[in-house]
């Protein structure tokens, strides 16, 4: 496969005979694993602290991560909403898809706004990518909880 030395990830491309498809596995590098291991546990010093301990906010971290590495987020972390509105509109050429990821998003950003305790990147790009699935699945006729990826 195709190995990328830059960035937090070797990336290996992989065939799936059982699914006659592509795939990819993410392989983290020793610096990733300790940024990460600082990131999650900030008032830690020992580096053996198990962060799986916690699924739900590696999961939301995760979310963020995916804003950041798509270029959607603002100078601070958090997912901002006109580079979240480009990214997954600007190809869209459906016109009444477009329209509902449009209004889902300013309508996310404007719920998830109204929550001034809301201070920590990874709980509230978790909570956006929440609402637009809760926005799917109440709008959308062929929307299947199967299908949700997160």
């Amino acid at each position: 496969g195709r190995n990328q030395q830059s960035g937090r990830y070797k990336r290996q491309y992989y065939n799936d005979g059982s699914q006659g498809g592509y795939g990819y596995s993410y392989q983290q590098n020793d610096r990733y694993n300790r940024d990460r291991e600082t990131f999650m546990n900030p008032g830690a010093n020992n580096s053996s602290t198990n962060s799986s301990e916690n699924p739900e906010r590696d999961r939301a971290c995760l979310m963020q991560c995916f804003f950041q590495e798509m270029k959607m987020t603002n100078s601070e972390g958090f997912p901002d909403k006109h580079k979240v509105l480009h990214v997954v509109t600007k190809d869209l050429r459906d016109h009444e898809l477009k329209d509902f990821y449009i209004d889902s998003i300013q309508e996310c950003f404007h719920l998830i706004g109204m929550d001034n305790k809301l201070k920590d990147k990874c709980d509230y790009s978790m909570k956006f990518v929440t609402c637009l699935a809760e926005r799917g699945q109440a709008n959308c006729n062929d929307w299947e909880n199967e299908a949700i990826m997160f």
